[in-house]
């Protein structure tokens, strides 16, 4: 029995010595390699850093309005403006031994503070995200279409990111001015005078809280679209039946702000004047001679007048024809 006893513990110290002897080879095999690994990135040369993956923060950002939010808010975009000026890379995973090893050992300085950017990004986009009240769990839902954000915070991203809710749900509806039927997009959307976006009305419309014509003020009592594009065709009636000679018969009429079409003209007497006011929006529309030539006519009105010109490319030259009150 003792022998037997015997036997065995020596056949399992026999084991156990060279498993350790096996576990400390392979120890000491790791260790060599990795000195003689990080010997030769220690002598590598200085090389290109032109094929990083360099990240750069979206202008969507770096266009945000900061004077909108609190404190925080405003001290996370500034720190996002300011962190756009360097150079960000992930190099997250990547030990330094590699890194020498890839671009030398006179950039592994340059290198971790690309690093140290990047994860200095990371963080402030966090601290962002947590108060916009936005996890990376909501994101993916949002974006495996699973769920939608809740209007409150919609409101929040629409003016962070300066874009209508509309768009930030992927544009599903095709927005249209409710006074003048153009079709909507963030660059002509209406605002609020707190900067809100109003997805109701184009921003010649309707500016700052306030309708931009007397007619448009009056809008909803005037009967909403049907009393406005009942209106619209009786200004169409209006200038057909003026028969101005060379003027192409007119079928429709667009929303035009004042600085656009607002030219100056040359009176008989030499003095220019202009008619028109550049804060405030006209129905009008650009037509060109039946008689064909350079020039072209321009016709604009409003609640209380009628204007027919014609110009040439560009406005230039131009020459009223008619400035009738309604």
């Amino acid at each position: 029995m003792n022998f037997i006893l015997c036997t065995s513990f020596f056949i399992v110290s026999a084991i156990v010595f060279l498993g350790l002897q096996h576990s400390r080879k392979e120890r000491d095999k790791i260790e060599r390699e990795y000195w003689q690994k990080e010997y030769r990135a220690n002598s590598t040369r200085k090389k290109s850093l032109d094929n990083l993956e360099y990240i750069t923060i979206p202008e969507e950002i770096l266009r945000m309005h900061p004077k909108q939010f609190d404190e925080d808010i405003n001290g996370y975009l500034l720190d996002l403006q300011d962190l756009s000026e360097y150079k960000i890379v992930n190099l997250t995973g990547i030990s330094n031994t590699d890194l020498k090893l890839e671009y030398g050992t006179a950039n592994i300085t340059i290198l971790s503070d690309y690093d140290f950017h990047y994860t200095n990004m990371v963080t402030i986009l966090q601290k962002l995200a947590e108060k916009l009240y936005v996890t990376r769990q909501a994101v993916s839902r949002w974006e495996n279409g699973e769920t939608i954000p809740n209007i409150d915070t919609l409101k929040l991203l629409s003016e962070l990111f300066d874009v209508s809710i509309n768009t930030l749900l992927g544009a599903p509806r095709q927005l249209k001015c409710h006074c003048c039927g153009m079709p909507l997009e963030d660059n002509n959307i209406s605002q609020e005078t707190d900067g809100r976006f109003n997805e109701e009305y184009c921003k010649w419309c309707y500016a700052d809280g306030e309708y931009t014509l007397d007619y448009w003020k009056r809008y909803a009592q005037l009967g909403g679209e049907a009393g406005f594009n009942q209106f619209k065709q009786k200004l169409i009636d209006e200038f057909n039946a003026l028969h101005v000679e060379g003027l192409a018969k007119v079928d429709h009429l667009n929303v035009l702000p004042g600085s656009y079409i607002n030219l100056e003209y040359t009176l008989p007497n030499g003095e220019k004047v202009k008619f028109l006011d550049d804060k405030q929006s006209y129905l009008g529309n650009q037509l060109e001679c039946v008689f064909g030539g350079e020039r072209c006519f321009g016709i604009a009105a409003n609640m209380d007048f009628l204007l027919v010109c014609t110009y040439e490319e560009n406005g230039e030259n131009p020459e009223l024809l008619i400035y009738k009150k309604r």
